[in-house]
């Protein structure tokens, strides 16, 4: 199946550069900026296309990798063309294939295609080897994908409910976004405390990849330690007693997270005293 993708950035770029390399064939790229296709097709070995009906023809799987709030939009423009048997994905982790009004109608097979991973850059394939892929939609073109994923060696899981994505977006923002926002602010007590951010960053290093790999490698549970998880209730006084404001809150929080933790892995452990430390008044 040849694919082909409306939208040259970042992931358009890197996805499509992924798939070549493993062998597939990539028809080409078709954007309103014409040098960012053409970018992109030189970068993948392909066609950049002027003209939506030719790339639509020579195109068996489109891939609209388009910002979110654009890819309706988009939509609106392509069924407006023949799309008999033709396979319309977007890359969106928040959106379902619901954004595809009409697609069946049209003889189309929409779904939502998302790999879970930090894309930086229009060359950042590399990571796609090894990402973890995630489909919805209608079953033909999730088998179809899935396929064409897992025989390049991809893990692929379907989502069966569309209004399961937001959840699904919910995690990723929990799991990617998130964890930059703590670490940003533990680099920013770090800096109080006499370190240049650079400084900060070195000495961070060790403990944030092995706390990463611990939990990917031994599990949530068992990869847990620090003042909660011990019940050190006089630490976990002293650190609110420093913080103000929003950083208590959030400290407060994240801890009465961890004491979930660590009462399914200390049952013989009473935390009642950390979880009234830890109560949240808003």
């Amino acid at each position: 199946m040849k694919i082909g993708f409306i939208g040259a950035g970042k992931v358009g770029c890197s996805f499509g550069k992924y798939l070549r390399r493993q062998g597939l064939d990539i028809s080409g790229f078709f954007s309103r900026n014409v040098q960012n296709s053409q970018f992109a097709a030189d970068f993948t070995e392909s066609v950049c296309f002027g003209d939506l009906e030719l790339f639509i023809r020579e195109s068996d799987i489109i891939f609209i990798t388009v910002n979110d709030g654009a890819i309706s939009d988009v939509w609106k423009q392509l069924s407006c063309e023949n799309l008999n048997r033709k396979i319309i994905c977007h890359c969106s982790g928040a959106l379902s294939s619901d954004v595809f009004l009409g697609a069946l109608d049209r003889g189309a097979y929409p779904c939502s295609v998302h790999p879970m991973l930090a894309v930086s850059d229009k060359k950042s394939f590399d990571g796609f080897a090894k990402a973890f892929f995630t489909v919805e939609g209608n079953s033909f073109a999730c088998g179809e994908i899935k396929k064409i994923l897992n025989s390049i060696g991809n893990q692929v899981k379907i989502i069966d409910e569309p209004q399961k994505k937001t959840l699904y977006h919910l995690a990723c923002v929990f799991q990617s976004n998130f964890v930059n926002a703590v670490v940003s602010k533990g680099i920013d007590f770090l800096k109080d405390c006499g370190f240049s951010e650079a400084e900060a960053l070195l000495a961070s290093s060790k403990l944030i990849s092995e706390n990463v790999k611990n939990v990917l490698e031994k599990g949530i549970s068992k990869s847990l330690t620090g003042p909660v998880e011990r019940c050190d209730l006089s630490t976990v006084e002293k650190h609110i007693d420093i913080l103000e404001g929003k950083d208590a809150v959030i400290y407060k929080l994240l801890s009465l997270e961890l004491t979930k933790i660590a009462e399914s892995l200390h049952h013989e452990v009473c935390y009642d005293e950390m979880k009234k430390i830890l109560e949240v008044v808003i």
